[in-house]
């Protein structure tokens, strides 16, 4: 097998600044790939410190949501799941999740489904429940 290279692109990852200054932007959504128990604030946070709930406006998509066992499910599919979330309205998409792996899963099925604007935001959860200077949702 030869060298295998990556390209990086920091367009494509962002921290919890960049979606501060963006919560009023009607043309970007943040999705959560947690369970919908931790989304709502009524399961605890497994890491100690940071507190319950979701980022205000952020929308719940649990990641097991666009598989089907361990294969996702078809383009077909995942257009209708994306599509009843969002609307056609949604330009930027940015994925979160307890501290960065699992929001991959849903912004993988989003390729699946067509989108094009995805970012992740790395620190996930984690880095927004940690911080105490800024807002939760429930």
């Amino acid at each position: 097998m030869g060298n295998i290279n990556g390209i990086f692109h920091p367009q494509r990852i962002c921290d919890s600044n960049f979606i501060f200054e963006q919560m009023n932007n009607k043309q970007l959504a943040v999705l959560d790939a947690r369970s919908r128990e931790r989304f709502l604030g009524i399961a605890p946070e497994p890491r100690s410190g940071v507190r319950s709930g979701h980022i205000p406006d952020s929308v719940s998509l649990p990641y097991p949501e666009v598989l089907n066992e361990y294969c996702f499910k078809t383009d077909e599919q995942l257009t209708a799941i994306f599509s009843a979330l969002l609307g056609n309205k949604t330009s930027t998409l940015v994925f979160s999740c307890g501290s960065g792996i699992t929001a991959c899963i849903i912004l993988l099925s989003a390729v699946i489904a067509g989108y094009k604007d995805l970012i992740l935001y790395d620190g996930s959860w984690t880095d927004w429940g940690s911080n105490v200077a800024l807002p939760v949702g429930r």
